[in-house]
């Protein structure tokens, strides 16, 4: 499951992550469990997401439409067969401790110690501080009753993001990774920085991100796919 605060990127992160898993045929579930906000969910591309293989959990009809704290009766179960190895399954919540207290209510300790828990860096957001990422770091592991397992560079600047910026954020996810001895699980990259980024990052996989979603306001753009070094 992805974990992380207000815009780092992890729903894209769970989209790209998603599509590539459907594309490596592991036919996997993604649950929306964003009771926080409106915006930026996976379910409001479910046609697209399914097209290519992913399985989208979430409320549906008018309540998967609402802004409503709703969330998919199916979640549970799905969660049990992950921990259990028997389903792959992407968790995508709200940001912060107020989106990561449903997890709590939907796996227990014991299960939720065999799923990954993956917190997304992105060092703007963090304003490049070590204290501010443990502290959102607490706050998730208090209110979801779960440990990190795992980190994911993520750094960007929506559509001004430069190699520099996912670079340079890199280096500060390293850094909080050496610190919090948590291994890093791949890097976020807008595809069309892949190119000049790879060459930089020969140690980890890069995942290529192409917007997905976006305001109501915005144009949408394709699906994104994974290459790894």
């Amino acid at each position: 499951m992805l974990v992380g605060g207000f815009g780092t990127g992890k729903t894209e992160i769970a989209v790209s992550l998603a599509r590539r898993l459907a594309a490596s045929a592991y036919e996997p579930h993604l649950i929306d469990l964003d009771i926080v906000t409106p915006y930026f969910r996976p379910r409001d591309i479910r046609d697209e997401l399914e097209a290519d293989g992913v399985r989208v959990v979430a409320p549906e009809g008018d309540v998967g439409k609402s802004p409503l704290p709703a969330v998919t009766a199916h979640a549970p179960q799905l969660l049990a067969r992950a921990a259990a190895g028997e389903a792959t399954v992407i968790v995508d919540p709200g940001g912060e401790a107020s989106g990561a207290g449903v997890i709590r209510s939907l796996v227990g300790h014991r299960e939720g110690s065999r799923l990954l828990m993956a917190y997304v860096l992105n060092a703007h957001r963090e304003s490049y501080s070590g204290d501010r990422a443990q502290a959102t770091r607490r706050t998730i592991e208090d209110a979801s009753g779960l440990t990190l397992t795992h980190l994911i560079s993520n750094t960007h600047l929506g559509r001004e993001t430069a190699q520099d910026t996912v670079l340079q954020g890199l280096s500060w996810a390293r850094e909080i990774a050496d610190a919090w001895e948590l291994p890093l699980l791949c890097v976020g990259c807008p595809k069309t920085l892949l190119e000049a980024v790879s060459g930089h990052v020969p140690d980890l996989p890069i995942l290529p991100i192409s917007p997905s979603l976006g305001l109501p306001w915005d144009d949408p753009r394709g699906p994104s796919d994974v290459r790894s070094r």
